[in-house]
């Protein structure tokens, strides 16, 4: 078998360079973009997890969670047995007026926090400890940020504060390891009471981190702990951080995979066209082995090990591209994980074995899959049959049109099943499958298109030159190996489809929420652009200043306080519910408005959001109970609303519920409502030059901030359409594969129209005209496919991820531009065939065998 594969296989891919250089290139990209994504996916979460470890440093459990842990309950916490350290923290984020560096604030207890966190050699020097600690505006800098800007100790940095610039005092520089490292170096430390004072804490942490005495169980102390505190805060593990992130973009990192998965297996359709043409092109080869003793089985393997050997040597290319690749999309997927739901640093790759592997068996796996059928012919062969002259028909398509049609429909129907079990325990991961499923039901149907196409064309072309009908001629003849580059080229047009129909109908859905339930003529927050993320919250004083602007009717406050309930994170939304009500649509799923309001101002009650009813389980009538200040807490759900401002569930109540109970009085977002007859654009343009400065804050109108957020959808976007170039580029090898070998198989009949007197220009059109017809075949099933993709995307892998239901939208811009996309790779695929065609010299050309 080993000396099949050596003088039979290589001598075939070494005697055709250029379609074998095709093949791989197709499975090269292909490979690449799985390992890209795949490293890239895993460099992001390593980072992340990363830096809870480092931030973390030997914290075993901490306590507090969003609104924070009350500062009376430190002592508590330090007097329960098996607590060795309690050290309490706060993490913020305050702007550099001169530099104009967001600077990250990592506020402790310098006397206890030592024992918690690594800072083994970050000490450069401070000068006078006890005064950096009696100092409520003592800072210690980075080294790498004082060398940037030019601090020594002793200098003063004016500062953004809640309250505005103030002046605070380097006593100090650290070395950008350990904890310190995780904010890249823009960081500063200073006195966690201290803190409390500039960022409007009141008398409380963000958390405290705790380290256990050694030898203690550390899940027995997390109890103790809740009892002595009486749960007025919860208590979990540093790593629940981590899982939070990963389950808040899990739904974004495999839409990634699928996007490049669909690359891959475009690549596996040019795998099967290239070993299905071989079987075709070498029947008396095959038919001779036969002859000398060569079993089926020994068939089999040798065009199987065609493919793997074809695989092997892609994936192998492909992960070295695909290296490139990670390197140079990491920011980009960072920033928009940054972007639209957690903060991550990501600056380096994080190699695992398991990356490797993966892009192998992909590339390998891929090949193999695709080289069974073709083998599986190529041992059908009969030698007496494949000895006898006959014309050799390099059309060794998918299988014949009928097997393919019930193929198609096996696979329709496979899908059908899994996605009615997935509908039933709304199961993302099934109904991702649901949509591989389909892929195959796609290409299967692909045969019986092309036959479609070829007869409505065929009656055509009816009194068009010849050079048309021979086009189509040629199409009809070799329509199922034509199927094949139909197949990949749809799979990606498809692709295009699906996610332009998915943006769209996001936007489209969102941007006619936001006319329903944001009607705020101005809208202030703290912040340089618009994003999914508040920067920093503001202080709840600037209600009063907002308020008594004139021409100001009504100012919302909204806070956005991340909890979790049941081991999983949802936001706390508080603000003038009641009021909001009076001049916004809240779009109800279940229950009643106003009888719910009179429960939530009675703090009885809560609004939730769709995906918090479908995430946690809950609808009208039931009850969740909330960790708070005071001790866990039960509220009933007296209203399910539909709410898209958020990746997470959410809960609502009112300001002055949530101050009561949970006694935060800062605001992530103030929404101003003006009377009739104000002029919109000159407060705005007073509110950022009177209080801009003072609190660094984004003031926008009402119709540039639903813009700006609207154009977050986009930027979140831009790698899976570059994806969708590569899957393009991958059809195209498909298609200048499939035309170079209607090329070689027709270079008799080639050569006797052109010494019958066919000039060059008629040879182009032939094949032209079957390059036309296979892109028009692409983008009917592309489109068709795609369509059906978004609709099952939209209207159920949307409600399983994230409990939206939302009306599907069909983007007139990305149909047009599909149409266009199949034309043109279409076209391209055909300039190096058609020019081949058209310069073959007549006498070789008869003389070919």
């Amino acid at each position: 078998m080993r000396h099949l594969i050596r003088y039979i296989a290589l001598r075939h891919l070494t005697a055709s360079p250029g379609r074998t250089l095709l093949t791989l290139l197709g499975i090269t990209l292909g490979v690449a973009l799985v390992f890209a994504i795949e490293l890239v996916n895993g460099s992001v979460l390593a980072s992340f997890r990363q830096s809870v470890d480092q931030m973390a440093g030997k914290t075993a459990l901490i306590v507090g969670d969003g609104t924070g842990v009350d500062e009376e309950l430190l002592d508590v916490i330090k007097g329960v047995e098996g607590v060795e350290v309690a050290a309490p923290v706060i993490q913020e984020s305050m702007r550099d007026t001169r530099t104009g560096a967001q600077l990250a604030v990592l506020a402790v207890d310098s006397l206890t926090d030592r024992a918690v966190r690594d800072y083994e050699g970050p000490r450069v020097q401070i000068g006078d400890e006890l005064a950096f600690l009696n100092d409520p505006r003592g800072l210690l800098v980075s080294t790498s940020y004082a060398k940037k800007h030019g601090l020594r100790e002793g200098a003063t940095m004016a500062l953004e504060t809640l309250h505005g610039p103030a002046t605070f005092t380097v006593r100090g520089m650290l070395a950008p390891t350990g904890p310190l490292k995780v904010f890249g170096g823009d960081v500063v430390m200073m006195d966690v009471f201290a803190a409390q004072i500039a960022f409007e804490r009141g008398r409380r942490f963000d958390r405290v981190d705790i380290v256990p005495s050694e030898g203690s169980d550390v899940e027995v102390l997390a109890e103790r702990i809740r009892g002595a505190i009486s749960q007025r805060a919860t208590v979990n593990r540093p790593q629940q951080r981590a899982a939070d992130a990963e389950q808040i973009v899990a739904g974004f990192r495999l839409g990634l995979s699928i996007a490049s998965l669909v690359a891959m297996m475009v690549g596996g359709f040019i795998v099967y066209n290239a070993l299905a043409i071989a079987v075709a092109q070498r029947r008396r080869e095959i038919g001779i082995l036969r002859a000398l003793g060569a079993t089926r089985g020994q068939i089999v393997a040798l065009f199987v090990g065609e493919g793997v050997l074809l695989g092997a040597v892609g994936s192998c290319l492909g992960v070295m591209l695909g290296l490139l690749l990670g390197r140079s999309t990491l920011q980009l997927v960072a920033a928009s994980i940054s972007e639209m739901y957690v903060a991550v640093q990501s600056d380096e790759l994080f190699l695992t074995p398991r990356q490797f592997v993966i892009g192998a068996a992909v590339g390998v796996g891929t090949s193999f899959a695709a080289a069974l059928l073709p083998a599986r012919r190529a041992s059908a062969v009969e030698p007496a049959s494949a000895m006898r002259k006959t014309v050799v028909t390099a059309d060794g398509g998918l299988t014949t049109a009928r097997r393919a049609g019930l193929a198609s429909l096996g696979f329709a129907l496979l899908a059908a099943v899994v996605a009615y079990v997935a509908h039933q325990r709304s199961d993302f991961v099934l109904g991702a499958g649901v949509s591989v499923f389909l892929a195959f039901s796609v290409a299967f149907i692909t045969p019986l298109l092309a036959r479609w196409i070829s007869a409505l064309a065929r009656r055509l072309a009816r009194g068009q030159p010849p050079a048309v009908r021979l086009g189509v001629l040629s199409f009809e003849r070799n329509s199922v190996r034509n199927a094949i580059a139909i197949a990949a080229l749809a799979m990606a047009l498809g692709n295009v489809v699906n996610i332009g129909c998915f943006l769209e109908s996001i936007k489209v859905n969102t941007q006619h929420w936001f006319d329903r339930t944001l009607k705020s003529d101005i809208v202030v927050f703290a912040g340089e652009k618009v994003g999914a993320k508040i920067e920093h919250p503001l202080p709840g004083s600037m209600l009063g200043e907002l308020a008594a602007l004139p021409g100001v009717e009504f100012v919302n406050p909204l806070r956005m306080a991340r909890q979790s309930l049941q081991g999983k994170p949802y936001y706390l939304f508080a603000y003038n519910l009641p009021e909001y009500s009076r001049h916004d649509e809240v779009p109800v799923v279940e229950g009643e408005l106003a009888s719910a309001l009179v429960e939530i101002e009675a703090g009885r009650g809560l609004a939730a959001s769709e995906q918090f009813s479908k995430e946690f389980n809950v609808h009208l009538g039931d009850q969740v109970t909330l960790q708070t200040p005071q001790g866990p807490r039960a509220f009933r759900i007296a209203l399910v609303y539909v709410d898209y401002s958020a990746e997470l569930g959410i809960l609502t109540t009112t300001r002055e519920v949530y101050l009561s109970i949970w006694k935060d009085t800062l605001v992530d977002w103030y929404g101003l409502y003006l009377r009739p007859g104000t002029a919109m654009e000159p407060l705005r343009a007073r509110i950022s030059r009177e209080l801009g400065k003072r609190h660094q804050l984004m003031v926008l109108g009402n119709a540039d901030y639903k813009a700006e957020v609207l154009a977050t959808f986009d930027r979140s976007f831009t790698l899976m359409r570059a994806m969708e170039l590569v899957a393009l580029i991958v059809a195209l090898l498909g298609i200048v594969n499939t035309l170079v070998v209607s090329v070689i198989d027709r270079t008799v009949e080639l050569g006797i129209l052109k010494a019958i007197g066919a000039v060059r220009q008629q040879v182009r059109s032939m094949f032209v005209v079957e390059a036309f017809l296979i892109g028009l075949a692409a983008a009917v099933l592309g489109l068709v496919a795609g369509v059906g993709f978004s609709l099952y995307t939209v209207k159920e892998l949307l409600r399983f991820q994230m409990g939206w239901q939302i009306e599907w939208q069909l983007s007139l811009r990305t149909v047009l531009e599909t149409v266009a996309a199949a034309q043109l790779v279409a076209l391209l695929g055909a300039w190096f065939p058609t020019r081949s065609a058209s310069e073959l010299d007549v006498v070789d050309a008869l003389g070919y065998e």
